[in-house]
């Protein structure tokens, strides 16, 4: 977990440390990725972006450079970058938690391809909780969180906690009964099952 400011730094920080061979870093709108993609290159890393305001002959410049090595950093969004299929990318960073389950499976299913080891790493902050907890019951996996400093948050499981049973068709069962005048809502569809306290 980390901040919204420290988001960059600590990519930075993983860059440096990783030295990856072909990384792609995904945001979730084209500004960030344009932003980002800036952010690197200021900082001397071998990066460039691929979003969807660019030109198709551009992007295709991109795609091949990265897959030749000519760039190692390729900051991408989730649209731009759907169905890339590059031999060699040995990381992906997730800098945005992804909206939709279905981007974050893409998205780490671009490393670790064939048998050969990948790595995958996602920037979360506080405000990103809930949606970390819906990809892990998507994926049936608990994903290892880091604090800022390094020290594991959550150690990986096997699967993700089991989900919470929600009834739709009928009510658990319980001692509880209605009484009086909220008797006559049991016998219809919609009822409010809460426990008193």
């Amino acid at each position: 977990m980390t901040s919204e400011e420290k988001k960059t730094d600590c990519l930075c920080t993983m860059l440096q440390e990783h030295n990856p061979y072909l990384a792609v870093v995904f945001c979730n709108t084209k500004e960030r990725t344009k932003r980002l993609s800036g952010e690197l290159i200021a900082r001397g890393f071998n990066a460039a972006e691929l979003q969807g305001d660019m030109f198709q002959g551009r992007r295709n410049q991109v795609i091949r450079d990265f897959a030749k090595a000519r760039t190692q950093i390729l900051v991408a969004s989730d649209i731009a970058a759907r169905g890339i299929d590059i031999e060699g990318i040995t990381h992906v960073y997730n800098y945005d938690v992804p909206h939709d389950i279905d981007y974050y499976v893409h998205r780490i299913g671009r490393t670790g391809r064939a048998g050969a080891k990948g790595l995958s790493v996602m920037f979360a902050t506080a405000a990103d909780e809930d949606r970390i907890r819906r990809i892990e019951h998507a994926i049936e996996a608990t994903i290892i969180k880091y604090t800022a400093t390094g020290g594991i948050k959550v150690r990986a499981a096997d699967r993700a906690p089991k989900k919470k049973r929600v009834y739709r068709d009928k009510a658990p069962a319980s001692t509880y009964r209605p009484t009086g005048k909220k008797a006559h809502k049991t016998k219809h569809k919609g009822a409010d099952y809460r426990r008193r306290k």
